[in-house]
């Protein structure tokens, strides 16, 4: 979840006017974890970004929207409520705790998401996305880790173990 928020705050902030989709299994997950939570993006743009953002008027809690100074837009949807993304113009997505995600909600990524990624980066580059998870073997984690394998230009696996997270207690690693 920490490196979701900060990738996404730090896309935020060097692509002004850019927008972002965060997805995770249900509302309530998107916005305890990835905006609200310890770990979350209003506290990466407050620790990083400090100035910034305003959050009595820039954050709606309501509708799982976050809007910076600088014009982007960060977006929560529930992976519930597959078509909610149907239709977005964005240029960056994070997909949390994709290992939660039915095995029907892969056409999420395939049918909804995927064409939703359209617009470029400032830069001239293609959209991007991050996918952040605690691995379950599901259709979804499936596809992607056999497009790791035949796509490398396009696609970048990442491996973190648990006893790299210092962050943990000691109980929690055991």
């Amino acid at each position: 979840t920490q490196s979701g928020a900060n990738w996404v705050s730090d896309m935020a902030m060097r692509d002004p006017g850019c927008e972002i989709a965060i997805i995770a299994p249900t509302y309530q997950g998107v916005r305890e974890r990835c905006f609200e939570g310890k770990s979350g993006i209003l506290n990466v743009l407050r620790d990083n970004y400090p100035g910034e953002f305003d959050e009595r008027r820039g954050y709606n809690k309501n509708n799982m929207k976050l809007s910076l100074a600088n014009g982007s837009a960060i977006q929560g949807y529930s992976a519930e409520q597959t078509e909610a993304v149907r239709g977005s113009n964005l240029t960056y997505a994070w997909l949390e705790e994709v290992g939660s995600f039915g095995d029907d909600q892969y056409k999420l990524y395939t049918e909804v998401l995927l064409p939703a990624l359209r617009i470029k980066r400032r830069d001239g580059g293609e959209p991007r996305m991050i996918i952040t998870t605690t691995p379950r073997p599901n259709k979804l984690i499936r596809h992607l880790l056999k497009q790791c394998e035949r796509r490398p230009d396009k696609f970048h696996l990442t491996r973190a173990f648990t006893t790299e997270a210092n962050w943990l207690s000691n109980d929690a690693v055991e």
